[in-house]
């Protein structure tokens, strides 16, 4: 009697366990959840200079439409002296994040605050020597420049959807580290690909969390 009621105790546990594992399935989001308590919860856009408000206000529509995510837009700031290199034409990547935790410090100060700056201009992270970053990322602060992910710069014809699309992927990376707390993965196809080294590895991504 103990054998066959211990293969019955077996067959009952892995029957349970198969319910369980289809329950989570069933029920899985098709986007990330929202941050967990003590994560970020806010999520703010901080365009600087002459970047486009129309594409701003396109970014946030769409998060708002596919992911239900809202981002709320701060006023537009002129970039400052102490935040671009003269002489390389380009912002300097930490200055601008100190730049954007001093003058929002209230929300900077926040733990429930993500704030995401936006510039046209060309930019690179000055403590690595790195030639460009088309974005920068700190702990719930980034910024993302569209001067590389826009196919005039290479030369070739103005394409407005392709740069808003390269811009959309760029965005997502930094929304779903920052935000959502992705991490990165070894995927070439991934939004959250760790490579993106040249706009041809960003055209391979997907735009998708």
């Amino acid at each position: 009697m103990r054998p066959r009621l211990l293969r019955l105790f077996l067959v009952a546990c892995v029957t349970l366990s198969w319910g369980l594992a289809t329950d989570r399935a069933a029920t899985a989001p098709n986007r990330p959840s929202p941050a967990a308590p003590g994560k970020p919860e806010r999520l703010y856009l901080q365009p600087f200079g002459d970047f486009p408000a129309s594409v701003v206000a396109e970014i946030s529509d769409h998060y708002l439409y596919l992911h239900g995510l809202k981002m709320a837009v701060l006023p537009p700031r002129f970039l400052p002296a102490e935040t671009v290199d003269a002489a390389r034409r380009q912002v300097i990547s930490e200055e601008l994040l100190h730049f954007m935790r001093r003058e929002n410090s209230s929300l900077a100060a926040d733990s429930r605050n993500v704030i995401v700056g936006l510039t046209t201009l060309d930019m690179y992270p000055r403590k690595l020597g790195w030639a460009y970053a088309w974005a920068w990322r700190e702990w719930r602060v980034g910024v993302i420049s569209t001067a590389r992910l826009d196919p005039t710069w290479y030369g070739e014809p103005a394409d407005p959807s392709l740069l808003r699309l390269r811009l959309r992927k760029v965005v997502a990376k930094t929304v779903g580290l920052l935000y959502y707390r992705l991490p990165v993965n070894d995927n070439p196809q991934s939004a959250f690909y760790h490579a993106l080294s040249t706009v041809q590895d960003i055209d391979r991504v997907s735009e998708d969390f």
